[in-house]
């Protein structure tokens, strides 16, 4: 159930793909993440070439707050570019050599990045 924490607290956000992410995602448990970005959770899933990277609570609270404080003026939630970052650095951090293939942003503040390993 812990394992699921992260998705259902996520699932208050939206829910467009919520049944994908349960489905492919549900029962593995994430792992914290600091990269230089912001702190995170990542579901690697290293046989299939991709992974989640969800915003850690602390950071999904400071792009909330942002947004809230100027009244949705602040477009804090654009993330690809940091979620892919972040999953190339975490890759790297594993010792693995690869590059992001694709991110696709599945619930606000949560991206599935995809990857290839060098060889």
């Amino acid at each position: 159930m812990r394992a699921l924490l992260p998705i259902l607290c996520l699932a208050l956000v939206g829910c467009g793909s919520l049944s994908y992410t349960v489905k492919e995602y549900g029962v593995q448990r994430p792992v914290a993440y600091r990269s230089p970005q912001q702190n995170t959770w990542i579901i690697d899933q290293p046989d299939r070439g991709r992974m989640l990277v969800m915003l850690g609570p602390m950071s999904a609270f400071g792009h909330g707050y942002a947004q809230g404080v100027t009244l949705g003026l602040a477009h804090v939630m654009d993330l690809k570019e940091d979620m892919t970052a972040t999953a190339q650095s975490y890759l790297a951090s594993t010792g693995r050599k690869a590059r992001t293939t694709s991110a696709r942003e599945l619930l606000r503040g949560q991206w599935e990045v995809t990857y290839e390993l060098h060889r």
